[in-house]
């Protein structure tokens, strides 16, 4: 009887971890972009415009560099824009517009990143990665 009643209570558990993710995915979260990002600080300044990221190429202590990403809400319903960065360049970057951002039905945003090295940073890479999620605005 003991080990019937353990035995169910895990499949219930388990049902409803499962149930939950499900909606979370289904419902929720309608995508999902991982973005590497990274920065070199050195004593002179330059590009790397490859795609594969968003590099802000090198910069001196006390420059800044700009890079701008377009979202696209593709979906017939209003979703909430969340981005995060992570990383030892995350107290660098700020973004425009600054959250909470809803984007409406079938529309762009233009969101614009720049790095701030500080006068006193040391010279090195500096990486970490942009998460941005897409989730279904409920009324």
């Amino acid at each position: 009887m003991t080990r019937k009643f353990v035995l169910l209570a895990i499949s219930i558990l388990l049902l409803a971890i499962g149930g939950t993710a499900l909606f979370f995915s289904t419902f929720m979260i309608k995508e999902k972009r991982i973005i590497p990002v990274d920065v070199v600080v050195s004593n002179r300044a330059g590009f790397n415009l490859d795609p594969d990221a968003m590099h802000f190429g090198l910069l001196p202590r006390g420059g800044t560099g700009k890079r701008m990403i377009v979202i696209n809400n593709s979906h017939n319903f209003p979703v909430d824009v969340v981005i995060k960065v992570y990383g030892n360049i995350t107290p660098w970057i700020d973004l425009q517009p600054t959250p909470p951002i809803i984007l409406v039905p079938k529309s762009k945003l233009k969101v614009n990143f720049t790095v701030s090295i500080p006068d006193n940073a040391k010279y090195g890479k500096y990486a970490g990665y942009i998460k941005i999620l897409l989730k279904r605005r409920f009324k």
